[in-house]
């Protein structure tokens, strides 16, 4: 996969900057998403319902549910194709020359799955063609994979309250907007790191950071409280 054009051919990856201090980190975007799958009191056959949801985990219907029909729009991989990681190949995707067309094949990626590591990279590729996937792959594991950030320090999805909500969404409007226009401008040289930091960070506490933090701590100490 890859733009027919091939530039993507002409370009490469830069590893994590190394902080002043050392630090040299690649963020890890938290993956598990909720609201997918919800079973309500009105159902009349929970149990049912939550069959369907374990079976929508399978990795055929995994498939399926994203791609379509499996030998239509999926198959398995025969014993000789290669996957991305260079390994022994699960799956391929079948050509599909409608695919930006509308379509009742799929859900895409509207349904819950379980797309692991191991299933994402054993998609079959063609090792006679450049391919963008292999390209990321070998790049990822060269320049991020070693710098990866402690799978600890990931915050989890968090949920907040009607109340909290509704107040987070004028403080990261606010706030959110801000922080982009210094980063900006801090990036081209606009504004200076060295001079303008301290009014940058006034600014923020300006636009009440501490509240917005404050919401954040709170649905983080309730997510985690749930666990013990």
């Amino acid at each position: 996969m890859g733009g027919k054009s091939g530039r993507w051919l002409d370009y490469v990856t830069v590893p994590p900057l190394k902080g002043p201090g050392g630090v040299q980190v690649a963020p890890v975007a938290q993956s598990v998403k909720g609201g997918f799958y919800l079973i309500t009191k009105s159902c009349k056959h929970p149990e049912v319902a939550f069959r369907l949801a374990d079976l929508l985990y399978n990795t055929e219907m995994t498939l399926t549910s994203i791609y379509g029909e499996k030998e239509k729009r999926w198959t398995w991989a025969n014993e000789s194709e290669i996957g991305v990681n260079g390994k022994k190949a699960i799956w391929e995707v079948l050509p599909n020359p409608n695919e930006a067309a509308v379509q009742n094949d799929s859900w895409k990626q509207l349904a819950p799955t379980l797309r692991t590591n191991e299933l994402r990279l054993g998609t079959a590729t063609d090792p006679t063609k450049p391919s963008l996937e292999i390209v990321l792959y070998k790049e990822t594991i060269e320049n991020y994979e070693k710098y990866k950030q402690d799978a600890a320090s990931i915050i989890p999805e968090l949920y907040m309250t009607n109340e909290q909500a509704s107040e987070l969404a004028d403080l990261e409007k606010t706030i959110g907007d801000f922080v982009k226009e210094m980063i900006a401008r801090f990036v081209t040289g606009d504004a200076s790191l060295d001079k303008d930091w301290d009014s940058y960070i006034q600014t923020l506490d300006g636009m009440n950071l501490k509240r917005y933090l404050e919401i954040y701590q709170r649905a983080y100490d309730a997510k985690m409280s749930k666990k013990q």
